[in-house]
């Protein structure tokens, strides 16, 4: 059996680390040419999708915020101006 020497445990560490690098790389998401988009999000692995479910949460809430006020005021006809 080969005895691992400290170059050949650094050289392989180096390729892992290299194949790790260009692969996350290569799954981030791309943006589209024309499209809008930050460029922080560029740069992430999920993108845009923890601000969305954030602002989904805080859409969700205004919402029912908005028709429990409606339904308490006993004139359900407003329901649909939320």
């Amino acid at each position: 059996m080969m005895p691992l020497s400290p170059s050949l445990v650094g050289g392989a560490s180096a390729i892992v680390l290299i194949l790790l690098a260009l692969a996350y790389r290569a799954i981030l998401p791309k943006p589209i040419p024309g499209i809008p988009y930050k460029k922080a999000s560029a740069n992430k692995l999920l993108g845009d999708a923890p601000d969305v479910g954030e602002n989904y949460s805080i859409f969700v809430i205004n919402m029912l915020t908005c028709l429990v006020s409606k339904m308490e005021g006993g004139d359900k006809r407003d329901l649909e101006l939320c």
